[in-house]
């Protein structure tokens, strides 16, 4: 996946990506605690402060391809004042769909990270489409979870996507 704000790459056949406005963040409605785009905006939502980090996506699992795996995540980028984000504070990126329930441990200060550039998050988080997507009335439900760590702010989220991996 892309970090310039494209979807497609090498790997990927069909993308999905979930703007801020479509997602389900806990305590984005108090300004104290985010700062939310317009609707149907290319802007980023941004972490200002919260102690609990709550952010939730879905989507019907008919949008999906039978048998197919799909990676999924966040693309996000740390601003240069971002802070609470040290090795006690893993965030976690979980998927559910039917009984396939993966987790992903992110800590967004590995590596070599710079501040102000976009990366998704985890590197490498696959779910595979149930036999009967197509048809099916099941959500694949995904969200970002962080509540170890005290205060932190200064993440943004620009979308959550759904890529499916080329096999």
């Amino acid at each position: 996946m892309s970090t310039s704000g494209t979807s497609q790459n090498a790997e990927s056949t069909e993308d999905i990506q979930i703007k801020p406005d479509k997602l389900t963040i806990v305590w984005s409605r108090d300004t104290r605690y985010w700062r939310m785009p317009p609707e149907n905006s290319d802007s980023p939502a941004e972490l200002l402060q919260v102690r609990w980090l709550q952010v939730i996506s879905s989507t019907d699992t008919n949008k999906l391809t039978a048998g197919k795996k799909y990676k999924i995540g966040f693309n996000v980028a740390l601003t240069s004042d971002a802070f609470g984000w040290g090795p006690d504070s893993n965030i976690l990126v979980m998927a559910k769909i039917g009984d396939q329930r993966p987790i992903k441990k992110v800590n967004l200060l590995e590596g070599d990270r710079q501040r102000n550039v976009r990366f998704d998050i985890p590197a490498n988080l696959c779910i595979e489409a149930p036999p009967d997507a197509s048809s099916s009335q099941e959500q694949l439900l995904f969200q970002l979870i962080g509540i170890r760590g005290g205060w932190k702010g200064g993440l943004k989220i620009y979308h959550a996507f759904i890529t499916e991996v080329k096999q």
